[in-house]
């Protein structure tokens, strides 16, 4: 089982900062996860909040902001929000990168962004997973990309369960820790799809999903997750 170091190892550090991001891979986790911006439809910045408030010293909405504006602020212990090339660095070609995207403007924009960006670090590539609750936007950019691994994300159980899972080619399902039992693993890995489900906190959560055969999990506590493991 995967374990995701959830906005990093966001138990710890300020969550999506540099800072945790390193720390969850000093703590041995297989990856990161991180929720992503797009700023004045060219940039992207990682930050999870459309409010600027809780996690910096900031106030106002996220997509009214210039990219100057972001960078400015102070998301804790002094950390700058991060643009996607600083989470690149910390990474290597064994690293799990999985990007939720939260607010896009432009997706064509977007992802030429992204293909600029795994030219410079395509060591990446592999190990990229892209994911959100805007379908529309997954399907873009599997039509544009088609090689890059796609997570649709899921916060309840589908009506028509087996329907949904099969209508949507993809690397995995994301699956909400309130929602998942072992009928839906099943039925996810029916169709040759990975299930990663967040958010993972609970050490008796950790061994359940263990238990049900769950490829990955998000954590704010990956060191705790992998003394489960």
């Amino acid at each position: 089982m995967l374990i995701i170091g959830h906005r990093g190892a966001s138990g710890y550090a300020p969550e999506n900062t540099v800072e945790a991001f390193k720390l969850a891979l000093i703590q041995k986790a297989h990856g990161i996860e991180c929720d992503v911006f797009q700023i004045e439809g060219t940039s992207s910045v990682i930050i999870h909040d459309f409010h600027l408030d809780r996690t910096t010293n900031g106030k106002g909405f996220v997509p009214d902001c210039t990219l100057t504006d972001i960078r400015r602020l102070n998301a804790g212990n002094g950390n700058k929000v991060p643009v996607l090339s600083e989470l690149f660095e910390c990474l290597n070609e064994t690293t799990w990168c999985n990007l939720e995207l939260k607010y896009i403007e432009d997706i064509h924009a977007w992802v030429d962004e992204i293909k600029r960006l795994l030219a410079a670090y395509p060591y990446i590539v592999n190990k990229l997973v892209i994911s959100s609750f805007n379908h529309p936007w997954l399907r873009e950019i599997a039509n544009q990309m088609p090689t890059v691994k796609i997570a649709y994300l899921i916060a309840h159980y589908p009506l028509h369960i087996v329907k949904t899972i099969k209508e949507f080619d993809a690397f995995a399902v994301n699956v909400d820790i309130n929602i998942i039992n072992q009928k839906l693993v099943d039925v996810i890995h029916s169709n040759n799809q990975q299930v990663w489900v967040f958010t993972v906190n609970k050490l008796e959560d950790m061994k359940r999903c263990r238990a049900m055969g769950v490829d990955g999990i998000f954590t704010n506590y990956p060191d705790i997750a992998l003394d489960c493991i």
